[in-house]
């Protein structure tokens, strides 16, 4: 939700080293803008997504620039990632400052 896109974010190294230094793991109680990671069965995050509210969030699904952005259904972004196998794991970050 910052004013000007970052497309550092791009990196998933400067990515990672963020989410590390700048957030934190929550369990409840979620928020608007509260970071959603899907990571695989040995913790390497495949995916990110942006919580809205109760079970949506907004995700883009494609790196390429004409894939928009879209609001989804919890069980739809999971449902993109089916492939990954039924190990794979949702975690939920909130940044420091909030």
């Amino acid at each position: 939700f910052a004013a000007e896109p970052d497309d550092r974010f791009i990196d998933p190294a400067m990515a990672l080293k963020q989410l590390k230094d700048h957030y934190y793991l929550v369990q409840d109680d979620l928020q608007l803008g509260d970071i959603v990671i899907l990571s695989d069965a040995d913790g390497s995050p495949f995916h990110a997504a942006v919580y809205l509210a109760d079970d949506l969030v907004f995700s883009k699904n494609g790196s390429h620039y004409l894939q928009p952005w879209s609001i989804l259904r919890m069980s739809q972004l999971k449902g993109h990632f089916s492939e990954h196998g039924p190990d794979w794991r949702v975690s939920y970050f909130r940044r420091n400052d909030f």
